[in-house]
């Protein structure tokens, strides 16, 4: 009989090397503010240029169907809301003898 040895668990990787720190730098630090980046504001304003914006008869019309559909649910869940609140007055409230 021969009794084989475990296996044992792959070594850990090594850290990656910090990068030298220059004579006269300060070494880095976690908590030390950065500068504004005033890129991110210029992206934004090159997004926005790219947008294609609706028309004013677009607007209109969208707007028109957003309260539609808005009333029309509402009227809905209203509708189904007093019936269940019936339900519960007829038949929790005052149970048939």
């Amino acid at each position: 009989m021969t009794i084989k040895s475990t296996d044992r668990p792959a070594r850990a990787a090594k850290p990656a090397a910090r990068p030298p720190v220059r004579k006269g730098a300060e070494a880095p630090s976690r908590f030390r503010f950065k500068r504004p980046d005033f890129r991110f504001g210029q992206e934004i304003y090159s997004e926005l240029k790219k947008v294609t914006w609706p028309n004013v008869q677009q607007t209109r019309d969208l707007t028109v169907v957003v309260i539609a559909i808005s009333t029309a649910v509402g009227a809905f869940l209203g509708g189904v809301d007093f019936l269940f609140s019936k339900a519960v007055e007829i038949f929790l409230l005052n149970p048939p003898v």
